[in-house]
C-alpha cells in the first residue's frame, strides 16, 4: 500500500543519511494529507479516510499530519485551498502599507 511504500522510503532516506554522515532535522519533517471533499456523503461511504503516522528513525520520532505547511514561502493546506496563503499575504501587505504610509 502507499502507506507502507512511504514508510520504506523514509527508512531508506534515514539509512542513506547515516551512511553518508549527514544529519536530518527530523523534527522539521511534516506531512500533509490532502482532503478535497469534506461533505457528509463522503464520510458515509463504506471506506474510511485515515491519516497515518510515520516514523522517521529508530528513535521513534513520529511525523504527525498537519493542517498546513509552509514551503518556499507558500502556505499549503490540507484542503488544497489558498485561503490561508492569501490571508497571510494580505496581512503582510497591510502591515507594510501602514509602515510606508505612516498610518
Amino acid at each position: 500500500a502507499d502507506k507502507d511504500s512511504l514508510q520504506r522510503d523514509l527508512e531508506r532516506i534515514a539509512d542513506w543519511s547515516r551512511r553518508n554522515n549527514m544529519q536530518l532535522h527530523e523534527d522539521k519533517f511534516e506531512i500533509l494529507n490532502y482532503t478535497l471533499n469534506h461533505t457528509k456523503g463522503l464520510r458515509a461511504l463504506p471506506f474510511s479516510v485515515e491519516c497515518y503516522q510515520y516514523c522517521t528513525s529508530e528513535s521513534g520520532d513520529i511525523i504527525e499530519p498537519a493542517f498546513y505547511v509552509k514551503d518556499l514561502g507558500i502556505y499549503l493546506t490540507n484542503d488544497a485551498s489558498w485561503g490561508l496563503h492569501i490571508a497571510t499575504i494580505v496581512k503582510d501587505a497591510k502591515r507594510l502599507a501602514g509602515w510606508i504610509l505612516g498610518v
